[in-house]
């Protein structure tokens, strides 16, 4: 076996759909102490490119409807373009470890 396959052996190749926020948001479905309503952990990208771990709110606020993204330390997460779910199950990705993958990006235009 040569060095890149060894090395290639490592790594699970896990294809990513990626939906348009304009085309659909997350559901959100907990209620709380907060306004609107929350979403699962998802994978967001921004328009400068950059990926965050975010959870999705939204509402009505006083008559006017809100939808916004916060990441795991409340940063509000802006000009958010596509998001992910984040698979469930430990052999596909686990955002939360030190599990290495290799990603085949197949975000939508």
């Amino acid at each position: 076996m040569g060095k890149l396959e060894e090395i290639n052996s490592n790594f699970k190749i896990i294809k990513m759909n990626w939906t348009r926020i304009e085309q659909r948001k997350p559901l959100a479905t907990k209620s709380g102490d907060w306004d609107g309503l929350k979403s699962e952990p998802v994978l967001v990208a921004d328009k400068d490119g950059k990926y965050h771990v975010a959870v999705m709110y939204e509402g009505n606020l006083d008559g006017s409807y809100f939808y916004e993204f916060f990441d795991n330390n409340d940063f509000d997460v802006k000009n958010v373009t596509h998001w992910m779910q984040i698979p469930l199950t430990t052999d596909q990705i686990c955002y939360k470890t030190n599990t290495k993958v290799l990603i085949k990006n197949n975000r939508t235009e």
